[in-house]
């Protein structure tokens, strides 16, 4: 991302960002500047949930665990869309 500034990268869920800073710790501070600047975003989910064996409440909780692990660790981050990854049943 340094050597390419206009480009962005989008992940799927938040859980993907916890364990990427449990292995890399030193790249917080660099990961919140990117978040901030719109080039690295983040899927609402907590994880990312195979729908056909879940419901509804399931899904939106996902979504409400996500944007909350992400805004309370993240201030002035935030995320409103979600990845359907899920092939039709």
């Amino acid at each position: 991302m340094k050597q390419y500034p206009e480009f962005v990268y989008t992940m799927e869920s938040t859980t993907y960002l916890m364990e990427f800073l449990e292995r890399h710790p030193e790249l917080r501070e660099e990961m919140v500047e990117r978040m901030r600047e719109g080039r690295f975003r983040w899927g609402g989910s907590y994880v990312q949930c195979q729908e056909v064996h879940v419901g509804p409440e399931k899904l939106v909780r996902q979504f409400y665990l996500g944007r909350l692990w992400l805004k309370n660790n993240f201030p002035g981050v935030d995320t409103s869309f979600y990845f359907k990854t899920d092939p039709l049943p």
